[in-house]
């Protein structure tokens, strides 16, 4: 019990920016990184509920993306791009930004998992998708706004990492059928 509430605590000690943005209570033009304390805390409550380990959050240094860079065992930070996190949240709803947060705490709890190594580079997303499908039913939101970013906004194409919209549909309505 007291190793859940100190990985809280630590969740909400170590936030980082990159630097000093404006407060927006209309949430239109950027993704706080209050926001997304926010949002990372009840993802981590959704999919950890008894602890998963430590994650760092850090608004900026990244452009037009969001990732997850594996620091050491049950330690992750969790980068994203407060403005490309807005226009989503802006375009497509306000799950959309919740549900990229925890594609990338997907890839936390798969970073500490004994067969990480042996997944490719699309069964890491594949995975990472189904873990935010399921942070979407857990939360009861619905998968349409993630889904239709995925498909005009964010993985239209397949490439070498990243599987195409279609695949990553279909897990993230896997992961969320399965914590329904």
């Amino acid at each position: 019990m007291k190793l859940k509430y100190l990985s809280a605590l630590l969740l909400s000690l170590t936030v980082f920016t990159s630097a000093a943005q404006p407060w927006n209570t209309a949430r239109t033009s950027y993704y706080s990184i209050d926001t997304a304390l926010q949002d990372i805390r009840q993802i981590y409550k959704l999919l950890c509920p008894t602890g998963c380990g430590h994650i760092t959050i850090k608004a900026g240094g990244i452009s037009n993306n969001a990732q997850a860079k594996y620091l050491r065992a049950r330690e992750t930070e969790i980068s994203y791009d407060p403005e490309w996190m807005g226009y989503l949240a802006r375009t497509y709803g306000e799950s959309v930004p919740f549900a990229i947060l925890a594609h990338e705490l997907g890839h936390h709890i798969d970073f500490n998992t004994s067969s990480y190594n042996q997944m490719t580079d699309w069964q890491q997303e594949l995975s990472a998708d189904a873990w935010a499908g399921c942070a979407l039913a857990l939360g009861n939101m619905g998968t349409i706004g993630f889904e239709q970013a995925m498909r005009y906004s964010i993985a239209i194409s397949p490439s070498k990492t990243h599987p195409g919209w279609q695949k990553r549909n279909s897990a993230i309505r896997g992961g969320y059928w399965r914590c329904r």
